[in-house]
Formats: structure tokens, C-alpha cells, sequence
């Protein structure tokens, strides 16, 4: 193997997260100019960040070709939305594009509810959702809900699911995070509810990318101090809260106690997207 293609895959993964927020900055100067200049309004920022996301979003997640083969973190969704059975949450699907990965366990799963905030995703979500197996068998309801207990407890109200929010506890065989927990405003609140939601037994199955792990073999600093550049010159702000730099495998461990069984793998360590991926179990009562 040559120099050459030893660097190349990590000088690409040090890029690609740049290609991303050129993207999300585009989509945000689009939406803002579209608000000033062309409707002539005073521009909401909170409410531009929103649809910005939303056009970024839709811009970067249009559906893969199907034939072609899976490559980097994708290739890490299908074995694990394999796992999922009975009546699944689906935290923060966005577009949708990855549900097509549950229809090898459809026969396992006997509802999906995805709970989405960004509202502008929901038409494309829901047109998603309605090519897949789950979608044609009216398996996979949308809601207006984020990642924190209470508001997937109000949807899960509204939709007939629970009597009460108080009602809203062990409701779920499976809960799913994929790429999500990047961008929750209290990761460790966010964990302990959906450890709420979960039934005794049940399982999270998390694909998420972390901070790097510099300091262990598998890791690299160059890509760890890459990640703090991208966070500097405004990552956050643009790409609907994510951070890169956050030990989210750190804070799945550090509640064992509250799991049966924790099995996490982590990828791409020399990577600016590391990932951790795998399943947690968690204890009866």
C-alpha cells in the first residue's frame, strides 16, 4: 500500500464534515436572504436555523441508490435496525432514509413511531416512510416530538398511545438513535428518559458519532483537534445543534447499572465521524 492511499481515506474523512457545513451555511444564507429580501420580513434567527436545517437536510439525505453497495457509517444501520422488534420509537429519523433498513424486521416489529421536531422533515418523512414495507402496512406513524420524555409523552397522548403523560413509562420493546443524541440539548436527561420509555427487556440500539478518542490506539489527535476547529467556526449553530466533540459512548456506560447488558463497538477511530454502535439491554425488574 502506497502513501498515498494511506492518507487518502483520512485526509477525506477530515474533509467531509467541511463539505457538510458549506452545504448547511448555503441552506441558512438561502433561507435568511429568501426572509429579508424576498418576503420582508424581520428575520426569526431561531425560526431560520429551523428551516435552514430542514432544506440542508433534504438536500444531503436524498435516498441512495438501493443496488449500490454501503459504505462507511451507513454500512453500520442495517445490521442494527435488524435488531428491533415490537413497538419501536424512532428518535429524530429526519428524512427518513434510513427506515427502508427496518423492513428486514418487519415481520418482528408490530409499530414504529418516529419522533421527529424539525416539522419541515415531516412531509418527506412521511413520503419516506410510505416506501417501505412499514409504511405500506401502516406500521410507522410520525410525531411532533423530540428526543426528551415529555414531548414524546404529549404525542404519544395525542395519537391514543397513553391516558396521561404520567402514563408514558415502559411503553416501547425497542428504542432507536441514530445519529440523534449528537444534537440533544441534555444528553444524560435525554438517556435517562428513553431508559423510561423502554420496557423491561427492552433495547436501545444506537449508531452516534463521539469525540474522538485521541488518546487510545484506535484514535487520532489530528482528527480530534479537527473536530474542535469545526465546532469553533460554528458547526453547531448551523447543523441543528450536533456536536462532534461529545463523549456520547462516555454517557451510555456511565448508567450500566440501569442495563442488562451493554455491547458497543467504535469505528472509524482516525476519523473526524467516529462511531460507537451497538445495543443496550435493559434490566427487569
Amino acid at each position: 500500500m502506497s502513501v498515498f492511499d494511506y492518507l487518502s481515506p483520512f485526509v477525506l474523512g477530515l474533509i467531509d464534515p467541511g463539505v457538510l457545513l458549506f452545504f448547511a451555511v448555503q441552506a441558512y444564507i438561502q433561507v435568511l436572504t429568501d426572509t429579508v429580501f424576498t418576503h420582508h420580513s424581520i428575520p426569526n434567527l431561531q425560526a431560520i436555523r429551523g428551516k435552514a436545517f430542514g432544506k440542508f437536510w433534504e438536500k444531503i439525505s436524498a435516498p441512495p441508490d438501493p443496488s449500490a453497495p454501503l459504505a462507511g457509517s451507513a454500512a453500520l444501520v442495517p445490521p442494527l435496525l435488524a435488531q428491533a422488534s415490537g413497538v419501536v420509537l424512532d428518535v429524530g429519523p429526519g428524512s427518513g432514509t434510513i427506515i427502508r433498513h427496518f423492513d428486514s424486521a418487519e415481520k418482528s416489529i408490530s409499530k414504529v413511531y418516529g419522533a421527529e421536531p424539525c416539522v419541515e422533515l415531516h412531509p418527506l418523512l412521511r413520503k419516506n416512510a410510505g416506501l417501505t414495507a412499514l409504511g405500506r402496512d401502516a406500521k410507522y406513524e410520525t410525531l411532533l416530538a423530540d428526543a426528551m420524555g415529555p414531548s414524546i409523552a404529549r404525542e404519544l397522548k395525542r395519537v391514543g398511545v397513553v391516558g396521561s403523560v404520567d402514563d408514558a413509562v415502559e411503553v416501547f420493546d425497542t428504542i432507536v438513535c441514530v445519529r440523534v443524541l449528537c444534537s440533544v440539548p441534555d444528553l444524560d436527561a435525554t438517556i435517562a428518559d428513553l431508559w423510561k420509555l423502554l420496557k423491561p427487556g427492552g433495547k436501545l440500539l444506537v449508531c452516534e458519532h463521539i469525540v474522538n478518542p485521541w488518546r487510545k490506539s484506535e484514535g487520532s489527535m489530528i482528527a480530534r483537534v479537527v473536530q474542535s476547529l469545526y465546532m469553533l467556526i460554528g458547526w453547531s449553530y448551523f447543523v441543528g445543534d450536533c456536536s462532534l466533540t461529545r463523549d456520547i459512548e462516555g454517557a451510555l456506560r456511565a448508567g450500566e447499572k440501569r442495563w442488562k447488558s451493554v455491547e458497543l463497538g467504535r469505528y472509524f477511530g482516525r476519523a473526524v465521524f467516529c462511531y460507537v454502535t451497538g445495543v443496550l439491554v435493559k434490566r427487569g425488574p
